[in-house]
């Protein structure tokens, strides 16, 4: 493609032989703010028709782009709306996308009342139903995506949060005796989780991974598309690091999708609200892990702001059921109390 994909294309010189039709030509490159990736993003303004977007992934030697492509293609014969791809070279790790425009479901929601928040949220919670329903008798496929949630790989993702939160926000509350009970307090929330009847999982179903495009909602950033709990999309969603939802309200879209999923969601609804709550705690812990690393480690501020509310989700849920209020102490001394002091 003549340029480094990690050089910054802000010029029209560096960009690869993107096919325009005739007569059509980039007249403007504008960067995107991306997720919490290494990937890069760019808006392509051409002389004629919209623009269009350019994802640039870090290292093109990976297999990032054939599973970004393959997942957009699984996800687009289940009639779920993603955006279309209008060209790519895998090879480099380059793709262009559709541009679904700006407006992510997080700032819809800034002037949202409360009944388009409800309308929103339900199309939201049954793009997931949809999503579950249609991929069941396909989980063969999901399993070339990656690899599938385990509790391996939970713990992983604890340890990550533990070398990037607690010891950068905790600090000197981290000694050996209080990292090993909060160890135990993460085991206790892996041996909790529903692992026996997995379902695909979009991975990162949040506000800031949905659009709103042309009035309906649309779905991005599913490269990371796995098997795993029924609860765990449903939890990123409700219980969301980035929006604030009435407590109501979940509750009303917990008991729509509990009676709307498909056959892998299994038990009475007390029980599907308890593994919601304790995928949440997963969830909003694995969350923490990412914001430390983006705040010490990439020197970035975007995600520092939604620190307090997934510490304030945490501490409801670990409050609410005695087998973890136990560890009510330690989660306080080491995750919420310095995160929702320090922001």
């Amino acid at each position: 493609m003549g340029a480094d994909p990690l050089n910054e294309m802000t010029n029209p010189d560096n960009l690869p032989q993107i096919p325009l039709p005739d007569g059509c030509e980039v007249v403007r490159i504008d960067k995107i703010t991306g997720d919490a990736s290494t990937r890069k993003y760019y808006r392509l303004f051409l002389s004629k028709g919209g623009p269009l977007v350019l994802m640039v992934m870090a290292d093109p030697s990976t297999d990032e782009a054939r599973r970004f492509l393959a997942v957009q293609q699984f996800l687009l014969d289940l009639g779920v709306p993603v955006p279309s791809i209008y060209w790519c070279d895998v090879n480099a790790g380059v793709i262009v996308l559709q541009d679904l425009g700006t407006r992510h479901l997080e700032d819809v929601m800034k002037d949202a009342d409360i009944s388009a928040t409800r309308r929103l949220y339900e199309n939201a919670v049954e793009i997931l139903i949809r999503l579950q329903r249609h991929a069941r008798s396909r989980h063969g496929l999901c399993e070339n995506f990656n690899p599938r949630f385990t509790p391996a790989k939970f713990m992983e993702e604890f340890a990550f949060f533990i070398t990037h939160y607690v010891r950068n926000i905790a600090q000197d509350r981290a000694s050996p005796k209080a990292l090993k009970s909060l160890t135990e307090f993460l085991e206790e929330i892996c041996s909790q989780i529903d692992f026996d009847h997995p379902v695909f999982c979009h991975r990162d179903y949040h506000a800031r991974n949905i659009m709103l495009h042309n009035g309906n909602l649309a779905v991005i950033d599913f490269q990371d598309a796995r098997l795993g709990p029924a609860h765990y999309d449903l939890a990123s969603l409700l219980r969301d690091s980035y929006v604030s939802l009435p407590h109501e309200l979940v509750d009303e879209l917990i008991t729509r999708f509990h009676e709307n999923a498909s056959k892998d969601v299994v038990g009475s609804l007390d029980h599907f609200r308890y593994l919601f709550d304790v995928v949440s705690l997963q969830r909003n812990i694995k969350a923490l892990g990412t914001f430390g690393y983006q705040t010490y480690v990439r020197a970035s501020t975007r995600y520092t702001s939604a620190i307090p509310r997934t510490c304030e989700y945490i501490q409801c849920n670990v409050r609410k059921y005695p087998r973890f209020s136990r560890f009510a102490s330690i989660v306080d001394d080491l995750i919420c109390g310095p995160g929702m002091t320090l922001y």
